[in-house]
């Protein structure tokens, strides 16, 4: 062990297997030391195209190894880290060889990675091309009640999707693959809450070790509260406060869009009705009595009318 430790550069030097590593915004000079927060022991210069590596790092702890020239001696080494505020990178270094240190710092970078995956405030499903679950996160479960061990491997169409809804998403996701493009989607999902509308962000990632397979990033954020704001304003918007019946600002769009679509032979008719001496109603009884007399008007109209 002494032998082994006395050959590996970073412990030689800094008197340790796993030195801490930081790389600022404005310089290629990747900074070693001893632990966070001692001083700088040894710093070494990077070209650009190792500095875009690093600071290619998300604020989701990930990995990087580099050959780089350390103490007069060309060496790998791996660097486990992210960004850790808005001009600066940092994390723990091991030399490629020494196993048990990159397995170590590996460990630690994943633990946080999947405390930010599991604790996030969105439903966070992983899956393979065939849409069987891989990754189910806190919030996934406490939406579904199912926990993330039940679910492991299971399809997420026969899960949670109705048929017709199921079979747009394959539609969607046998694109993605295809195409390797991302893109975003509203799709109703069974919850315990019943049925609810997520908008999902979807991206891709590679497993990044052994066999080389691409999966489906799903990021949800339940937007059905949003929408049926939206829908209440819409209609409000388009609706007579008295009568409920669309008004004037939605006829018009009635109007235009039956315009719009008729057929080149056909035309269109336009019936305005008008009541005789409402004003004296409302002169002589009140604006109340009038709005009673609309609204009694309304009723015998649609009674009148078939549906649509």
């Amino acid at each position: 062990m002494k032998e082994y430790l006395e050959h590996n550069l970073l412990y030689r030097y800094l008197g340790t297997s796993s030195p801490y590593w930081r790389l600022l915004s404005d310089s290629n000079a990747l900074q070693l030391s001893a632990s966070e927060g001692a001083d700088t022991r040894h710093a070494v210069a990077l070209t650009d195209d190792q500095a875009g590596q690093i600071r290619a790092m998300t604020v989701i702890t990930s990995s990087v190894t580099l050959s780089l020239s350390l103490f007069g001696e060309e060496a790998p080494v791996h660097l486990v880290g992210r960004k850790v505020s808005r001009r600066e990178w940092a994390g723990s270094a091991s030399a490629w060889n020494d196993t048990s240190s990159v397995a170590r710092d590996l460990v630690q970078g994943l633990s946080f990675a999947e405390q930010v995956v599991s604790e996030a405030n969105s439903v966070i499903v992983i899956l393979d091309r065939l849409g069987n679950i891989q990754r189910f996160n806190r919030l996934s479960e406490e939406y579904t009640g199912m926990k993330e061990h039940e679910v492991i491997g299971q399809n997420v169409f026969k899960l949670f999707m109705t048929r017709s809804e199921a079979a747009a998403s394959k539609r969607n996701i046998s694109g993605f693959f295809r195409n390797g493009s991302s893109y975003e989607v509203e799709r109703w999902v069974k919850t315990r809450k019943g049925q609810r509308l997520f908008l999902f962000r979807n991206k891709f990632v590679h497993s990044g070790s052994g066999k080389n397979e691409i999966y489906l990033i799903c990021s949800g954020t339940d937007i059905t509260e949003e929408r049926r704001a939206q829908e209440r304003l819409r209609v409000l918007a388009n609706t007579d406060t008295i009568t409920a019946l669309p008004n004037r600002n939605a006829v018009y769009e009635l109007i235009s869009d039956a315009i719009a679509h008729r057929a080149d032979d056909s035309q269109v008719g336009i019936v305005y009705l008008d009541l005789d001496n409402f004003k004296k109603v409302n002169d002589a009884y009140g604006h109340m009595f009038g709005d009673q007399l609309l609204q009694a008007v309304s009723l015998a109209i649609l009674s009148c009318l078939d549906e649509g």
